[in-house]
């Protein structure tokens, strides 16, 4: 479990002994799929083809998706397939109520109490106006 407001980072470990003469190296290749099954476009900056795979903080819409990497022994048909799951959590917006004024109300016309919520901010989605 992540927030949507952190970056997501893994890696996968080969552990196994190589002997293969014709080995020339270990590749990786990383893939995302969302919980319809469809696979996710991950942006042009993010290397899909390294032992460590890092997804930048607010690309991931809250949901659950499911990692894969594929690690293949370059030279050779031999590779290996791992998998974990990934949930995206968002969390709720905070409000900031300032300004306010307490008020004894009596029977002669008052003010109206005038608050401001200008501070307050969805984590999920900085820079988003709130109504």
């Amino acid at each position: 479990q992540v927030w949507r407001s952190q970056p997501v980072t893994l890696a996968v470990t080969f552990e196994s002994v190589i002997l293969c003469d014709i080995s020339q190296g270990l590749s990786y290749t990383w893939t995302f799929w969302n919980s319809q099954g469809w696979p996710v476009a991950l942006p042009p900056t993010v290397s899909t083809h390294r032992q460590t795979v890092t997804v930048p903080s607010y690309f991931l819409e809250p949901g659950n998706y499911t990692a894969l990497a594929r690690v293949r022994v370059e030279g050779s048909v031999v590779h290996s397939s791992y998998s974990v799951a990934v949930e995206v959590r968002a969390r709720a917006p905070v409000s900031v109520i300032a300004e306010g004024t307490h008020l004894f109300l009596s029977r002669a016309p008052s003010f109206p109490v005038v608050l401001t919520g200008s501070q307050s901010y969805d984590p999920d989605h900085p820079g988003a106006v709130l109504r």
